[in-house]
């Protein structure tokens, strides 16, 4: 079942996949014309945030506008749990389409920058940081909330990563003192723990939020319906 939803959140952004594949190609060349001594990977972290997080803000708003169907949905046999866990999956879906494109362009142009798996999974995990925090703030706030919190993770990224990297040089001594295979085995479980972590809290916080709407719907209907007998007993 969880496949039909992840086809749902598909068809809901699919007019989104051009624009996707400008960014994931876009942002790249820009920081290589404009800021050369960050195309070592900041191109493709940009590319990575900007797509990740503009496609899971279009899903949210509409589920906002349409929050009937999500009840509807909930309703179903489809469990809450797949709603939250269809937006995971997107993320994953994601990051490997923006990997292949930022790859391919790393072919057609070296001085993009780095591809290696290690920067791969190093961008993995800081991704899934910020798409970590995120979800869960946001299945517990609400979409009108964190429709701002978006904004400022899209402002912040943009000046605080390329002074994270002209500080530090993206040089992380620790990677180089043990074999690559185990460094990269432990920045994909970490990142696998902190999104299933994630993922694992936001069913929590819909599981909530959707009980406190069913529980005030219901109150609201027992009320108009208390109301109307009212009514009729005096005329």
């Amino acid at each position: 079942m969880l496949i039909h939803l992840v086809k749902k959140d598909i068809l809901i952004v699919k007019k989104y996949v051009l624009l996707i594949l400008f960014i994931a190609i876009g942002i790249p060349l820009f920081i290589l014309w404009r800021l050369p001594p960050f195309a070592q990977i900041l191109g493709f972290v940009l590319s990575i945030i900007f797509s990740e997080f503009m496609l899971c803000q279009y899903l949210l708003l509409k589920e906002s506008q349409y929050s009937k169907a999500s009840v509807l949905l909930c309703s179903t046999p489809y469990p809450r749990r797949g709603l939250v866990q269809s937006k995971y999956v997107l993320f994953a879906m994601v990051f490997i389409y923006c990997t292949l494109v930022y790859w391919i362009e790393n072919l057609l142009i070296p001085q993009i920058g780095t591809f290696d798996l290690t920067y791969i999974l190093i961008v993995l995990l800081i991704s899934s940081i910020i798409y970590g925090v995120y979800m869960p703030i946001q299945y517990k706030l609400g979409y009108e909330t964190t429709k701002f919190f978006f904004v400022v993770i899209i402002m912040a990224s943009s000046f605080v990563l390329p002074l994270t990297i002209a500080h530090s040089n993206f040089e992380i001594p620790f990677i180089y003192q043990y074999p690559s295979m185990i460094v990269n085995i432990v920045l994909f479980l970490l990142s696998l723990i902190i999104l299933l972590a994630s993922m694992f809290i936001s069913i929590k916080f819909l599981v909530i939020r959707s009980l406190y709407k069913v529980r005030g719907t219901f109150i609201c209907h027992i009320c108009q319906i208390g109301l109307f007998y009212f009514v009729s007993y005096f005329q």
